[in-house]
């Protein structure tokens, strides 16, 4: 637990410090400490967010084709879009 609180910085360090430090409901084992940290950095909505953006997705102008087809791959994976679509 302590290399895990020394591993953190920020805001992260700052979530871990409240109960890391206390004694009326510290943390009982680093994976209780990766497990805080998931349930609040952690998108809930990452599905969600990626076909939103996936429906709006066009390209730019300036913008490269190879960097275009890039930002379409990673948002039909994040948004689990088939591939028959």
């Amino acid at each position: 637990m302590i290399y895990i609180f020394r591993r953190t910085t920020g805001d992260a360090q700052k979530t871990l410090k409240t109960q890391y430090e206390t004694t009326k409901n510290p943390f009982q084992t680093a994976q209780d400490m990766i497990n805080h940290l998931l349930q609040i950095y952690i998108n809930s909505y990452k599905i969600e967010n990626a076909h939103k953006d996936y429906q709006h997705l066009n390209i730019k102008p300036f913008q490269t084709f190879t960097e275009f087809f890039t930002t379409f791959l990673q948002l039909t994976e994040d948004a689990e879009i088939p591939q028959d679509n």
